[in-house]
């Protein structure tokens, strides 16, 4: 199944706030730890953008998961 833009920006959203809550750190604090800027890393939080492949490689680091599991 082909997901659309919006439903990956919600899978990514919901994805990153589970993880989020598995880590003592900040949003700004792992936003500088990816070394995005804090506006950046908040869109892909609250679901308005998409990080670019390498980003999204990186969140998937931190998190550690596979970057797939991000969108799905």
């Amino acid at each position: 199944m082909i997901l659309t833009e919006k439903q990956l920006k919600c899978a990514l959203r919901r994805h990153i706030e589970e993880l989020e809550e598995k880590t003592e750190a900040s949003r700004q604090e792992i936003a500088f730890r990816l070394g995005v800027n804090h506006i950046t890393y908040y869109g892909w939080v609250s679901g308005s953008k998409l990080p670019s492949p390498a980003n999204l490689f990186k969140l998937a680091d931190y998190f550690g998961v596979k970057p797939s599991d991000l969108l799905q």
